[in-house]
């Protein structure tokens, strides 16, 4: 599940933090048409205190800009999803 999310601050934190940005979607399966829009997974590192906290989170953070779709997912949780 995405969460949505339209802080250009956050955004902007989100890539500043990012290790990998992986093209997914029809664009990853050769499917895309001119309508297509563009879909990154976009992996970053939690802040220390957040990866020692006992809870954790399996959601990926969405931003939507222009025809572009930015899922943010953290390591640990791109790992235990996978």
């Amino acid at each position: 599940m995405n969460i949505h999310f339209t802080d250009n601050k956050l955004y902007t934190d989100l890539c500043s933090q990012s290790v990998a940005a992986i093209k997914v979607g029809s664009h990853m399966y050769g499917l895309n048409n001119i309508n297509s829009d563009v879909d990154w997974l976009t992996i970053y590192i939690q802040p220390a205190a957040n990866r020692s906290s006992f809870m954790w989170e399996h959601h990926q953070l969405q931003y939507k800009k222009e025809k572009v779709d930015y899922n943010f997912s953290d390591l640990q949780t791109f790992v235990r999803n996978t």
